[in-house]
């Protein structure tokens, strides 16, 4: 692997961005399937932005 300073940022901030994002669903979403729908969503969305970055799947 050749990652560069640019790509450990953008991984820190995709990373930093999903967990704040599931602390928010956590603490505002008061229904249980509700806040796991929207945690999922978080985790696909994030998966599929890490494997466009990775290999430029989309």
């Amino acid at each position: 692997m050749d990652w560069g300073i640019e790509d450990v940022a953008a991984a820190a901030v995709l990373i930093l961005t999903v967990v704040l994002g599931i602390a928010v669903v956590r603490y505002r979403v008061k229904t249980q399937p509700t806040r796991w729908l929207l945690i999922a969503v978080i985790v696909l969305a994030t998966a599929a932005v890490w494997a466009h970055l990775a290999v430029g799947i989309f």
